[in-house]
């Protein structure tokens, strides 16, 4: 099927619509039961997803596979320390108290940030 989108041509070519079946059920609303039955209902599944917005093509498969780890930055990184020095805080008040507990979750908590 040939369309036209803002001036651009595109051929679509519908997918076949997958079905999908249903069970009955049976439910229970203010005391009374109620029958919904069997239903099926098709759902058009897309056989591709690549993608184009305002003519640039974008395929959210390859763009994840091929993305480097990104540098952490500044910003990231003094957060990171006020966590960790909040976090010290927090552990020399619960040995103060001799909170056992607290001490294990907040062990749990520094191997998370370290």
């Amino acid at each position: 099927m040939q369309l036209t989108y803002r001036g651009i041509a595109y051929v679509f070519v519908p997918s076949a619509p997958a079905s999908c079946q249903r069970q009955a059920v049976r439910v229970r609303y203010r005391g009374l039961a109620w029958d919904w039955p069997a239903q099926s209902a098709s759902v058009a599944l897309p056989q591709s997803f690549a993608l184009t917005y305002r003519g640039l093509v974008l395929n959210p498969v390859a763009k994840t596979a091929s993305r480097a780890p990104a540098a952490i930055s500044p910003h990231m990184e003094t957060h990171r320390q006020n966590l960790l020095r909040r976090l010290q805080e927090r552990i020399r008040s619960a040995q103060l108290r001799g909170d056992e507990h607290l001490l294990q979750q907040l062990e749990q908590e520094r191997q998370l940030l370290a």
